[in-house]
């Protein structure tokens, strides 16, 4: 998900970061950023949340 990326450098937000606020581990939103594992819908919610987008705008 390339999308996520470069909406989560645009708010300024490392992985950590946006790990925290998102309570989404590390691991999954680096694994999710390069394509090696998709984001389920409750995932994507909680993203989408904390970079304050619409989780469709994620895709």
């Amino acid at each position: 998900m390339k999308k996520l990326r470069e909406l989560r450098l645009k708010k300024g937000l490392t992985q950590p970061k946006l790990s925290v606020t998102s309570k989404i581990h590390t691991t999954t939103i680096c694994k999710i950023e390069v394509g090696k594992s998709k984001a389920r819908l409750n995932t994507r919610k909680k993203l989408a949340n904390a970079l304050g987008v619409k989780p469709s705008e994620l895709e």
